[in-house]
């Protein structure tokens, strides 16, 4: 009876966590809004920084309320500094030394969030479907783990090894976070891959 009951109460986890009307369905809404956010930010930054350069390369002024930039003094010297307001305010965005160290590093981190949340919300979506097991799915799983594999590769390599902006700790930390998640992907697509399999052999044979 308790293995009976355990049985049920899985299944009905499993009911509400994948397929049609599922917490996923809700999931990859919110993966969806978190990923334009992600994108309007990449489009923003990169827009803002070449603007920047343009004024300081020609001596321009275009939008100087909202792309500014000015000399600060710091402990290591004076420096160019930019800062991206965001549109139609003084809000803040993304201030910072400017070089195009902090352009790579700051383009990379979004690229990598924004194809994070995207390819996240691409698999929620299919896990909503009434067809869980499909070929998207293991598409997406795939583009999911190779996303963090060029992160990782980049993290070791810039961040450690070129600007020296981590340290060893903060490195093994990244380095574990994502091969633990890469790993776990891995059992999925596995997983997706054999259930496609099955499902594509009982619609055969019906």
């Amino acid at each position: 009876n308790y293995l009976y009951i355990c049985d049920i109460i899985l299944k009905q986890i499993i009911m509400k966590l994948i397929g049609q009307n599922s917490i996923s369905k809700y999931l990859s809404s919110l993966l969806f809004i978190i990923f334009l956010v992600f994108i309007f930010h990449l489009i923003y930054f990169s827009l803002g920084y070449l603007i920047c350069y343009i004024n300081s390369s020609n001596g321009m002024k275009l939008f100087p309320e909202t792309f500014l930039l000015t000399k600060k003094q710091f402990s290591e010297g004076l420096f160019n500094v930019f800062t991206i307001n965001y549109p139609f305010t003084k809000t803040s965005f993304f201030s910072a030394v400017f070089t195009p160290r902090t352009f790579w590093g700051a383009f990379i981190g979004f690229t990598y969030f924004t194809l994070f949340f995207y390819s996240s919300f691409r698999i929620m979506k299919h896990l909503s479907s009434e067809r869980i097991f499909s070929e998207p799915i293991y598409k997406w799983l795939k583009i999911f783990a190779i996303n963090n594999v060029f992160f990782l590769i980049s993290f070791i390599i810039l961040w450690y090894f070129r600007w020296n902006l981590v340290n060893l700790i903060e490195l093994l930390f990244i380095i574990i976070l994502l091969i633990f998640i890469n790993i776990s992907v891995l059992f999925i697509m596995a997983f997706m891959k054999k259930g496609y399999e099955l499902q594509s052999e009982n619609d055969l044979t019906i």
